[in-house]
């Protein structure tokens, strides 16, 4: 269920992204931006070839 309801949140979030420009809702989709960021990944070291 918690899937779900991520995905409902992240459809919210695009849609308010993509029309929500001068609408009042810059504050919300900042804030709801920071919950959907992308993180960067952390590359597993190379273990040195013998």
């Amino acid at each position: 269920m918690g899937s779900e309801a991520y995905a409902a949140a992240l459809q919210v979030y695009n849609y308010a992204k993509a029309s929500g420009q001068g609408a009042g809702l810059d504050g919300v989709v900042e804030e709801m931006g920071q919950r959907f960021a992308r993180k960067s990944r952390k590359s597993k070291p190379q273990a040195a070839a013998l």
